[in-house]
């Protein structure tokens, strides 16, 4: 399930539907938040474990997708002031935990505190493996800092967090950066987190839309 804290966000990238919106911006409250995670726990305990019966998601919505709060959308999930809370709030619900987030409030202290608080994976959306072509897209956003932020995370993680969280990369391909999409011919690799285990193609406007499309896992 799909869950969005807020549609607030630190960054106003070229390829955002927000430019075609006027919604004024919002934080999604503690007793919504409440609600959906119950709502969705409950389900979940009803129709059995995911890809168990008809009632669990199968193999289509992926195995895990039954189960899972995926905190994303529109704004910026890491601005909610109690988004670690929301994580935790879902962990302790029995479910799995998701944030697609662009990583530049992704600090030492939020870094520990999602792994503490148990999130099974992170997504960072990157639009561009070098500075030049992640600047187009995200103006006045550092390409340095999220890896940065990304590689102090993997580095963070270990026994003392459980399993491990899952790190992953969420990047939107146009005709100006589709040679930068991980595993792509001549693609930068040093700025990679060491773990990436997803990459997404999304593209957009028809102007954008590449000449081929790439994914790995």
């Amino acid at each position: 399930m799909c869950v969005e804290p807020t549609n607030a966000c630190n960054l106003n990238c070229r390829t955002c539907v927000r430019h075609a919106w006027d919604e004024p911006e919002g934080f999604m409250t503690w007793a919504t938040l409440e609600a959906v995670v119950d709502g969705l726990a409950d389900a979940v305990r009803e129709n059995g474990p995911p890809g168990d019966g008809d009632g669990g998601g199968g193999a289509a919505a992926g195995p895990h997708a039954a189960g899972t709060v995926a905190f994303m959308g529109l704004g910026e999930p890491l601005l909610h002031p109690r988004f670690l809370d929301m994580v935790r709030l879902a962990k302790a619900r029995g479910l799995r935990a998701e944030v697609t987030t662009n990583a530049l409030l992704l600090d030492d202290e939020m870094a520990g505190g999602l792994l503490q608080a148990g999130l099974d994976q992170l997504v960072v959306s990157i639009d561009g493996a070098s500075a030049e072509a992640f600047g187009r897209v995200r103006s006045g956003a550092s390409l340095d800092k999220v890896v940065e932020n990304v590689r102090r995370l993997h580095d963070r993680r270990g026994p003392n967090y459980g399993p491990g969280m899952r790190i992953g990369i969420e990047f939107v391909a146009m005709r100006s950066n589709v040679g930068e999409l991980p595993g792509s011919t001549g693609s930068p690799r040093s700025w990679a987190p060491p773990s990436s285990s997803s990459a997404t193609c999304s593209p957009t406007r028809p102007s954008c839309r590449p000449r081929r499309s790439t994914s790995t896992a």
